[in-house]
């Protein structure tokens, strides 16, 4: 089995990833405080396409991931 990898994902609202809240200002420099990032397995984390452009994560995995050897 392949080695684990990390990857850093953007996780909130639609809107506010959109920088569209209604909500806290939103500037070009930093998203509103519904938004934050993690770190998931990307080997054993699953993503589909979305339309809106951007991957959306359907299952995440945490890091550091125990399901085969993380690297």
């Amino acid at each position: 089995m392949s080695a684990c990898s990390p990857m850093q994902i953007v996780v909130g609202d639609l809107f506010c990833l959109d920088f569209d809240c209604d909500h806290d200002p939103v500037t070009p420099s930093s998203r509103c405080a519904e938004v934050h990032e993690e770190t998931v397995c990307a080997k054993h984390s699953t993503s589909v396409a979305a339309e809106h452009g951007f991957d959306e994560i359907t299952h995440a995995k945490p890091w550091p991931c125990q399901m085969g050897g993380a690297s």
